[in-house]
């Protein structure tokens, strides 16, 4: 318990007693913008490892459709493990990969091409 958990809990006010209800590391709820930006960045970052990584990716890009509140997402992904696969069995695997990230997100977009779409699309 914290020093003014306690020094509250002696004055014995009713305030002060629901205070004491909450755990010290609770007492912050929210943070500053600055934090937030850099913690979407972080999850972003993590995002684009694990495609990398799990689906061999070879482009990744984040798009933030939310105003800037990171928890709106468009995501164009490249991989040669697109090759012969649905669109539903290409957006599964990006779920089945993103399953962690996607419980914090709101909502996501999934853009999925083979190397050889890309290319297409690229000459446009």
């Amino acid at each position: 318990m914290s020093f003014l958990v306690r020094a509250a809990a002696r004055s014995g006010s009713l305030g002060v007693q629901m205070a004491r209800t909450v755990p010290a590391c609770q007492w912050r709820l929210f943070s500053t913008d600055a934090e937030e930006k850099i913690n979407r960045q972080k999850m972003q970052d993590m995002m684009v490892e694990k495609l990398k990584k799990q689906a061999d990716a070879t482009v990744v890009k984040i798009k933030d459709i939310s105003y800037d509140a990171g928890y709106l997402l468009e995501m164009l992904v490249v991989s040669p493990k697109f090759r012969g696969m649905k669109l539903i069995q290409q957006h599964r695997l990006m779920n089945k990969i993103l399953s962690d990230e996607l419980s914090i997100l709101h909502g996501i977009t999934f853009k999925c091409m083979t190397p050889e779409q890309y290319e297409k699309m690229d000459e446009k």
